[in-house]
């Protein structure tokens, strides 16, 4: 049996090992670039494209016979890595701090902390996808524009012009619930979580 790009998907959904070997042999090193260039950790990015062409074989039934497998393949390690990064990044351990330090604060209006984060989630979830990945790279990962431009593979104008628009529509989202003084508060909590 002869395996193309062009039966590749066919061939996995059918259930075939060669087309599974085939997809190992002929895209493996090139998905470890897309991964390398987001986790920036060779080990971590062989497992996570490795783990994706997995579970992609253990999946097989649900593929889409006229999607282009490398295509698909290449997006899914690089949804996997932008999760990883959430899930085992920064983000983490700052969220961990800030909520051990949360329990006793209260803003001097009365408004609990928790309260606040949850009008600023409520803020963030009315974003685009990109916009609330960039706000949260930048804001509790701590990259800056250069470093969000080169994970993400856009332009840093992007990433400022969408970061922009991103924090005015936070802010606006929450000035209806907050004084000013909430909002430097905000500020200050960005740099401790940033």
């Amino acid at each position: 049996m002869e395996i193309t790009k062009e039966n590749i998907t066919r061939l996995l959904k059918e259930g075939h090992d060669e087309a599974y070997y085939f997809v190992y042999k002929n895209y493996f090193h090139a998905l470890c670039f897309t991964a390398q260039k987001i986790i920036r950790d060779n080990d971590v990015a062989e497992d996570m494209v490795q783990k994706t062409i997995l579970k992609i074989w253990e999946n097989r039934d649900k593929l889409d016979e006229n999607e282009n497998i490398y295509y698909y393949l290449n997006k899914t390690v690089y949804n996997n890595c932008l999760m990883h990064i959430r899930s085992e990044g920064r983000l983490k351990q700052r969220e961990d701090r800030y909520m051990m330090s949360q329990d006793s604060f209260v803003s001097p209006d009365g408004l609990a902390s928790t309260e606040l984060l949850e009008m600023l989630n409520k803020a963030l979830s009315e974003l685009s996808k990109q916009q609330q990945d960039i706000f949260r790279m930048n804001r509790f990962d701590g990259f800056t524009y250069r470093e969000i431009a080169e994970k993400l593979e856009i332009n840093q104008k992007t990433v400022e012009y969408h970061m922009s628009i991103a924090l005015k529509k936070v802010y606006s989202s929450l000035k209806g619930y907050v004084n000013v003084f909430i909002l430097v508060f905000l500020e200050i909590l960005f740099k401790i979580l940033g």
